[in-house]
């Protein structure tokens, strides 16, 4: 059976008292992505104590078990799908306290990118994981302000770690909020509501009343991306949600996306994905 469906929002519910909320979650099984693929503007840490099967965020599709301990930033779609028993320890944390005018402090800075990160999701492995495991099961020991240090000590140990690995190749829900430039704000904008168009280097450079050249250094220097790459990097996310949320045949899903031609689609898809359109969806849509 093929599922085609919008991820659902969910909201999350911490107590009163606390700043954020953390729990187990135990499951007998979760085999179908309905009712599971859900997304919320919480920052989401999850560790797997128990339990294997397949782990879905954002465009990426990947083998998870024991051990497993994940990243995930604002709004970023998600489940976790097994046919066996499952257990997990969930942090999740509200905007109103990431957001907060308290990570804008200078000592703050490092876990403030690493809440930018997160957007693509990240997979911790190595000496961190391992770290990262005896800071978790202390924190489900705690309560009141020790518990609220003791998070802190986890993002910030986070933060200063590179044993990690991007989930997504692309950001599956680009947060313009994010982007600090008020012209890179700009220009995103202008990519977003045009990709489906023909646009060009020229037609932002105009936009933006720089040169084409002054632009790709401008964007390269901003993003490490060039005008191209960051135009099929859109277009390709947007075709990667059509896959999943429609029915839509690929050659359509490719003009919708703002290719002109299915063979460019392909190529393009390929190299961001690593899978051709029809095997992301196969892949996608089949249970565990």
């Amino acid at each position: 059976m093929i599922f085609h469906m919008k991820a659902e929002f969910q909201y999350v519910i911490k107590a009163a008292n606390d700043s954020f909320l953390m729990k187990i979650v135990e499951r007998q099984k979760r085999p179908v992505l309905k009712g599971a693929w859900h997304y919320h503007p919480d920052v989401e840490i999850t560790l797997t104590l128990k339990g294997r099967g397949k782990r879905f965020v954002g465009n990426d599709i990947s083998n998870y078990r024991e051990g497993d301990l994940v990243m995930l930033g604002k709004n970023l779609p998600h489940c976790w799908l097994t046919k066996s028993q499952s257990k997990q320890v969930v942090i999740q944390i509200p905007e109103s306290f990431y957001l907060g005018p308290f990570f804008r402090r200078p000592e703050m800075k490092e876990i403030s990118l690493l809440f930018n990160k997160c957007i693509k999701g990240i997979r911790f492995h190595g000496k961190t994981k391992e770290g990262a495991i005896d800071k978790i099961y202390d924190l489900l020991k705690l309560k009141g302000y020790p518990k609220l240090i003791a998070l802190l000590d986890l993002l910030h140990y986070f933060s200063a770690s590179e044993e990690f690995k991007f989930l997504t190749p692309i950001e599956y829900n680009p947060e313009l909020n994010l982007l600090k430039s008020e012209r890179i704000q700009k220009f995103y904008s202008f990519v977003l509501n045009n990709y489906m168009n023909d646009i060009t280097l020229e037609d932002a450079s105009n936009l933006l009343s720089m040169t084409k050249t002054s632009l790709c250094r401008f964007l390269k220097n901003n993003t490490q991306k060039s005008f191209s790459k960051i135009l099929n990097e859109v277009k390709v996310s947007h075709a990667c949600k059509k896959l999943i949320e429609t029915d839509m045949q690929v050659i359509g899903i490719c003009y919708e996306s703002g290719f002109n031609d299915v063979t460019n689609f392909n190529r393009r898809f390929k190299e961001l994905i690593k899978l051709t359109p029809l095997e992301y969806r196969k892949r996608f849509s089949k249970k565990v």
